[in-house]
């Protein structure tokens, strides 16, 4: 196995305006890259004020020359003030007396606004108004923790030829919208418009998590756009990554990653996701890393592994929870080949591996010192070319459900059988059965033939507290209540 070599993160030095103090942490940041996106204009919207007006960074700009103040109140016959304009944003960029950069307007009364900060005492010049050209503007501009940037979905996509990097507060939000705010909170994977970030730059870094940052993407594609991008989509060198409903692209190059997470006590959670076509789709450099990827996500066609890791440093752990998640045609959906004396820990549940051109399932730790505890319970395991799971050294204790805990999982057409050095009680071999509907269409629904071996197979079936029919599998059968069978994505 090739090792990948660590990306280094880069830092993005663009000029920009400078900011005044005290922006809430409730303002809203707009980019579009139609044709009213710019990176001087006031570019956000406050919706949290009292009696907020109406969102003008959606707007078309407004550059004025007479804005009039004095300390935190001014007034300007461009602008206008009136019930629309709190919770706008104004540039100011120049006049004697000015305080240069943005401020939020609170409340308007009459015709004189009240800002969030002293603007000084002068006449000012400025743009008011309208969206940023950019995300890496709109990381220059965030100044406070909670603030989100909303990236619009104008079905051109934002071509990028430097990396953007996050804006060093404690956390905040990238939101993907299609024509106001918030209004894919409810859309349908199908139905969904991703705004499409992407580059075909040599050594680029889409994306990178700062050093003291927690971040959440929701909605966004990423996109290796052509055949020299040799780098990752997101660096996660921060203190947490969250990635919802999210597509990152690669360019089937070898040297790239999805989200290479190459710092050190980072957690990353992958929900509803597709990360597809780089040589890693999720990679670990050092450090203790907590993956969750959960919640339907689909990490399928990464050259090398659908996760993976460089060797970690001594001492250091290796996380993985999957949880009704789809790792398909990968080099192996999981290959750890650390060499640390922590206990690395891989949890699959619900989850499938399957169609990897070596094995499902790499650990070349093995039982470092017997603290390596894996869980595989009600997951399938099918169409791997080596085995579905592996590992070089067996446990010296029990094994079973409580040395090893493996059982009720599905396996089938796995090359060199279902397991090394891991015992699961209760499987279901699938024989000739192809237990997915449709694995090269992307639809993993339970077939006709596996429904019949897996319905009600999964466990825990029967505990203390009560009894549970799940299904082995993310999929789980609908109850027949007269209408016939159907799929449902979660257990219910």
């Amino acid at each position: 196995m090739r090792t990948l070599r660590k990306p280094a993160a880069i830092l993005l030095l663009a000029c920009f305006p400078g900011f005044a103090a005290g922006l809430n942490p409730t303002v809203g940041w707009n980019v579009t890259n139609n044709a009213n996106g710019n990176a001087a204009n006031g570019g956000g919207f406050d919706p949290s004020v009292s009696a907020p007006g109406t969102n003008l960074s959606l707007a078309n700009p407004v550059s004025f020359t007479d804005l009039t103040c004095t300390g935190f109140t001014c007034t300007s016959t461009t602008l206008a003030f009136g019930l629309a304009s709190p919770g706008n944003i104004l540039n100011v960029t120049a006049g004697t007396g000015c305080a240069t950069g943005r401020h939020e307007i609170l409340t308007v009364s009459g015709s004189t606004a009240t800002f969030n900060d002293s603007i000084g005492t002068g006449t000012c010049s400025g743009i008011a108004y309208g969206a940023l050209d950019t995300w890496a503007h709109a990381e220059s501009a965030v100044n406070a923790a909670g603030q989100i940037i909303w990236i619009q979905c104008t079905g051109t996509p934002y071509t990028i030829t430097s990396g953007v990097t996050g804006a060093s507060v404690a956390e905040h939000w990238v939101w993907a919208y299609q024509t106001s705010w918030n209004d894919q909170a409810n859309v349908s994977w199908a139905n969904r418009c991703w705004p499409s970030i992407q580059s075909n730059t040599a050594g680029i870094n889409i994306f990178t998590v700062a050093g003291s940052e927690t971040v959440q993407l929701d909605g966004l594609e990423l996109r290796a756009s052509g055949s020299t991008f040799n780098q990752y989509a997101i660096g996660s060198g921060g203190l947490g990554l969250e990635l919802k409903n999210c597509k990152l692209t690669g360019n089937d190059v070898a040297t790239t990653v999805g989200i290479d997470e190459f710092g050190a006590n980072i957690s990353v959670e992958v929900d509803n996701s597709e990360i597809s076509h780089w040589g890693y789709g999720l990679f670990t450099g050092n450090g203790v890393q907590w993956w969750t990827v959960r919640h339907g996500s689909y990490i399928h066609h990464n050259s090398y592994a659908g996760i993976g890791d460089a060797g970690l440093l001594a001492g250091f752990s290796f996380l993985i929870t999957s949880t009704n998640a789809i790792w398909d045609s990968n080099g192996y959906c999981v290959y750890i080949s650390s060499s640390s004396s922590a206990p690395e820990r891989i949890d699959f549940d619900h989850s499938v591996c399957s169609n990897s051109t070596h094995d499902g399932i790499n650990n070349q730790t093995g039982h470092v010192n017997n603290k390596n505890i894996n869980a595989f319970t009600n997951s399938i395991f099918y169409g791997n070319a080596g085995y579905a799971i592996t590992q070089p050294g067996c446990f010296s204790g029990p094994q079973g459900v409580f040395g090893e805990p493996a059982y009720n999982n599905a396996t089938g057409s796995n090359g060199s059988g279902p397991y090394n050095c891991i015992t699961s009680p209760n499987d279901v071999a699938l024989g000739a059965c192809n237990p997915f509907t449709n694995a090269a269409g992307g639809d993993f629904t339970l077939s006709t033939c596996a429904k019949a071996v897996l319905a009600e197979k999964g466990y825990p079936g029967a505990t203390i507290t009560g009894t549970g029919y799940p299904d082995i599998g993310p999929f789980q059968t609908k109850a027949v209540t007269g209408g016939g069978n159907s799929p449902h994505a979660y257990v219910q």
